[in-house]
């Protein structure tokens, strides 16, 4: 079965310690989980007695409440089932152990209460160990604090005033006896620290900065080995029994170092161990042992024994029954002896699996830090992608309602496409309709540009007819000079008059012809001839210039024909002929048919 994992539960500014006790002892079955119990406070008076107690404080401090409450929770177990309960204290100075019980006793150096280099006999076994005392019933608890307190009371009178607030540990060993088990019995163990800090808590602030810092377990157990009070609470440092740290302080220097020790502790991953197991006989003997122990100095030394008042009348009915008691355990340490030879035996024999197991509680320990740090990083990372799924849900919830609002346009343009797809269909319709009759135009069109092309070259054979009719009237001209000039005939002119008289009615001729092939042309031209209008423009031209011409070349050629053979009466009345000839061909060209005619062919054209 996995181990569970769990954080240090962390208090601040705790002056009730009921409130703690319930929160540590909540059932009968709590008895048994081990918890180390560490208090951090500045000088405040206040908080001074807040683990130990004294005489001015109604309900007691946190240790005699919890040993209260121990007793108050035995007594729901059933008859057979007994509780040792054992108490010891010590003030843990830079580099020795000091036991308050025996401190308080300064009248008697038989037994050592001052522990250097090697802490283990004070801190490791539940038993044998010396320095522990028997908490037998609820009415002793207070007299025991009282040794404690006069103990560290008198430790402090000793110690110069810059080391004498230094750190307290108190252990509270429970065992669990069962009649109906003799061979194993469950044991737990509860650790309370007083760690003051602040003004002449030179030890304490140095803990608090080493917290800080989240050592490695190498630095850890370094600390262990030289320091007491990293000893006795080792298994805090190591991260293997469930802890419980309280702050309190009313100064603001306290208050920052604290929150800082609180951010780094908050993050820490616990693996508590498993109840203790130990062996019944095992733990009997030692606990045997130790009254031995004590029996070597009746002798030589009164040793004080701690007894309240109203316990002493019942003293020795309570020692008939420890005898039947011890006699009782006696019986079964016989009975069991030979039990106890082959676990000795075991022992040795099994001395360096032990030692290897030690190693690979040791690799197990670290490879539960690397576990921690990964398990520590894979938070923060699940810490990260927490808020980007968040970010990315608001987002989509955004987008959705975006959607919503779009799709709700849509709904709403979709009757408005409709209309446009079915006005659309009617255009398309229309357009084909259009395209089928712009074919039509288009065919229709280039028909008339055809005809317009054989009109227009018609119309350039016509005028290249006039031309030659034009050169040949001018070689008759020359012809008819040279005749003038060597016989001097008068006939001869009249017929070349004649002559030319002819050429002007033939050519009015090609007028009256024209004038007869174009106005169907227009009339079924019109709107469709626009490519040849600047063309038919610059030829009309060009035409007009030549008719023009005409009548003038032909003039001046008369002219000097007329001074040459006649006089001038013949003259006057040639000249009054030819004026008569181009007013008359002026006026046909000027006419209304034939201004009609020019006009509607420029216009379709």
């Amino acid at each position: 079965m996995a181990k569970k994992f769990e954080r240090p539960n962390i208090e601040a500014i705790a002056v009730d310690p009921s409130t703690i006790i319930t929160k540590l002892l909540g059932s009968k079955g709590d008895l048994l989980k081990s918890n180390v119990v560490i208090h951090f406070h500045d000088s405040d008076v206040v908080y001074e007695k807040f683990v130990i107690g004294d005489s001015n404080m109604a309900f007691g401090g946190l240790l005699s409440q919890f040993l209260k409450r121990v007793f108050n929770l035995t007594k729901e177990f059933p008859d057979s089932t007994f509780f040792d309960i054992t108490l010891r204290g010590a003030a843990c100075l830079q580099d020795v152990l000091v036991d308050l019980v025996r401190t308080s006793n300064l009248e008697s150096d038989v037994l050592p209460r001052v522990l250097k280099d090697d802490f283990s006999s004070w801190i490791d076994p539940f038993a044998p160990n010396t320095f522990s005392v028997s908490v037998e019933r609820d009415c002793y608890i207070k007299p025991l604090l009282d040794v404690l307190l006069r103990g560290s009371s008198i430790l402090k009178s000793q110690l110069d005033a810059g080391i004498s607030r230094c750190p307290h540990v108190y252990y509270v060993d429970i065992v669990k006896l069962d009649d109906n088990n003799h061979e194993v019995s469950e044991a737990s163990r509860w650790i309370f620290a007083d760690v003051p800090c602040g003004k002449d808590g030179g030890i304490g602030n140095t803990f608090v900065k080493f917290i800080q810092q989240d050592p490695a377990p190498a630095e850890i157990n370094t600390k262990i080995r030289r320091e007491p009070f990293c000893a006795a609470i080792k298994n805090f440092l190591l991260k293997d029994i469930s802890s419980t740290l309280i702050f309190n302080a009313s100064y603001n220097d306290c208050l920052r170092e604290f929150n800082q020790t609180r951010e780094v502790v908050s993050k820490w991953i616990v693996l508590p161990q498993v109840t203790t197991k130990l062996d019944t006989e095992t733990y009997l003997s030692a606990t045997a042992a130790d009254v031995e122990y004590f029996k070597k100095f009746q002798g030589e030394e009164e040793l004080i024994e701690v007894i309240p008042r109203i316990e002493v009348e019942e003293r020795e009915f309570d020692y008939r029954l420890l005898d039947e008691s011890r006699n009782r355990i006696v019986d079964d340490v016989n009975r069991i002896k030979s039990k106890i030879d082959d676990i000795n035996k075991k022992l040795s024999k099994n001395s360096k699996f032990i030692e290897e197991s030690e190693k690979d509680i040791a690799a197990a320990r670290e490879e539960t830090k690397n576990m921690n740090d990964e398990y520590l990083n894979s938070i923060e990372k699940n810490s990260i992608l927490n808020s980007e799924i968040d970010s990315l849900t608001n987002e989509k919830s955004d987008i959705s309602n975006k959607i919503e609002k779009e799709q709700t346009k849509i709904d709403d343009i979709q009757p408005v496409i409709e209309k446009l797809n079915n006005f659309c269909n009617i255009i398309e319709k229309e357009i084909g309709e259009k395209e089928v009759e712009h074919k039509r135009i288009l065919s229709r069109s280039n028909e008339l540009y055809a005809m317009g092309l054989d009109v227009l070259k018609k119309s350039e054979i016509k005028l290249e007819d006039i031309v030659e009719q034009y050169n040949s009237s001018k070689k008759d001209a020359d012809h008819n000079e040279n005749r003038f000039n060597n016989l001097m005939d008068i006939f001869t002119l009249e017929k070349l008059y004649e002559t030319a008289v002819k050429d002007f009615n033939e050519f009015m001729s090609l007028e009256k012809d024209a004038k007869k092939d174009f106005p169907g042309i227009c009339s079924n031209a019109e709107n469709e001839l626009n490519v040849l209008k600047n063309k038919v423009n610059l030829k009309e031209i060009e035409n007009t210039k030549k008719l023009e011409e005409i009548p003038v070349r032909f003039k001046d050629n008369v002219q000097k024909i007329k001074k040459v053979v006649f006089g001038d009466g013949v003259l006057n009345k040639i000249d009054k002929d030819l004026e008569n000839l181009r007013s008359e061909l002026t006026n046909h060209m000027e006419s209304e048919d034939a201004v009609k005619l020019r006009s509607i062919f420029i216009k379709n054209v």
